[in-house]
């Protein structure tokens, strides 16, 4: 009757088979003497790096901090902003509608004044002017409309004056 060897005797096996068993000692060339041999260089070793001329070696002074990039020809440079800062202006969010000297007669006459929310500078406006991206399109009684330009993408937006409650004595 013929037995069936083991999983833990067919394992065994195959490491030894595939050298995972094996002493890593046992695969050292040992001279007479039982020392251990140095495996020999490989016959295609790397050369020796030559020395460098006098003039390289003289700039050598020279630090590269980061690599530079230039962008010629027609493409734009991808790390400059698409919108200046100085030609952005504030946003409609930062305005606050302060005030509209409104002529019914002469639209052309019709003034609004903004103030900014944060730095508390104050912007006089009639139809037609820009601040930044936002272009006044129009003044009516108690809204300034906007027209805004996002990348040739225009949407409107406006403000409307807060309405003034009466005294209450």
């Amino acid at each position: 009757m013929a037995t069936r060897p083991s999983s833990l005797a067919l394992l065994t096996l195959l490491l030894m088979a595939c050298s995972g068993g094996a002493d890593p000692a046992a695969d050292v060339a040992v001279d007479d003497d039982g020392n251990p041999i140095a495996p020999a260089a490989p016959a295609t070793a790397p050369a020796a790096p030559r020395p460098l001329p006098a003039q390289v070696l003289a700039d050598v002074d020279t630090v590269i901090l980061r690599e530079v990039f230039s962008y010629g020809g027609a493409s734009r440079d991808p790390f400059v902003s698409l919108v200046g800062t100085e030609s952005s202006g504030p946003a409609v969010t930062d305005l606050e509608l302060a005030a509209i000297y409104y002529v019914a007669g002469n639209a052309g006459l019709t003034t609004a004044v903004l103030r900014e929310k944060v730095s508390g500078r104050r912007h006089t406006v009639r139809t037609g002017q820009r601040i930044g991206r936002l272009y006044v399109a129009s003044i009516t009684e108690l809204d300034l409309w906007f027209t805004i330009d996002d990348f040739g993408v225009q949407r409107r937006e406006s403000l409307t004056l807060r309405k003034q409650e009466d005294d209450i004595r």
